[in-house]
Parts: structure tokens; sequence; C-alpha cells
């Protein structure tokens, strides 16, 4: 059984469909691009399930929304942009998404 994680996920539900369907083991990675990207990853969001995600903070090359570099802290914020996008409780996209990371890395 084959476990992708597609890095820094920023494509559309087809791109999304034509990796599942070549690598139904792909997990996609979310990195702060999402601040910049909010309604497209809103869009995609409502075809991605949340147990298909991984948190990305892509530091230091992705920056913050507003500038200066990116740090490993940024995980946190990218969880609660998806947690709004989704409607769900941050910590029900921490533990889904922490579950995620321990399938794919066998942790």
């Amino acid at each position: 059984m084959l476990k992708i994680h597609r890095h820094c996920f920023t494509g559309d539900v087809n791109e999304y469909q034509q990796w599942k369907s070549a690598f139904p083991n792909c997990k996609f990675g979310i990195s702060p691009l999402i601040f910049r990207k909010r309604e497209h990853f809103k869009k995609l969001f409502q075809e991605v399930p949340l147990e298909d995600l991984l948190l990305e903070s892509d530091a230091p090359y992705i920056t913050r929304e507003h500038g200066g570099l990116g740090e490993p802290t940024l995980v946190k914020k990218v969880a609660v942009e998806i947690a709004d996008l989704y409607g769900v409780p941050v910590k029900h996209v921490e533990k889904i998404t922490s579950q995620t990371a321990a399938w794919i890395y066998s942790l």
C-alpha cells in the first residue's frame, strides 16, 4: 500500500480527484497559502474530506499572511483556518490531521 503526502497542495477539485484516483492513499498538505487563497480552499473543502488533509507550515519558505518569514507555529493558524472553512472546532481538525499524519508516517 503506497502512502503519498502531496505536499503544499493548491490544486482544484479535479486535480484532487485525479490524485485520489491514481493514488487512493494520498493525503494532501495544506500550507499557509490557505491565507492567500481562502475562497479557493473553501470551494475545495466542499469536496475533500478532512481525513485527507495534513497540516504544513512550509517554514521558512512560505511567509506569514502579512509578511515575514514562515515558522512552524503557523501550523496552528492553518488548523484554525481549516476549522473555520469546514465549520468544525479546531480541536477536531487537530485530532483528525494528527491521526492522518500518524497513519501516513507510521508513527
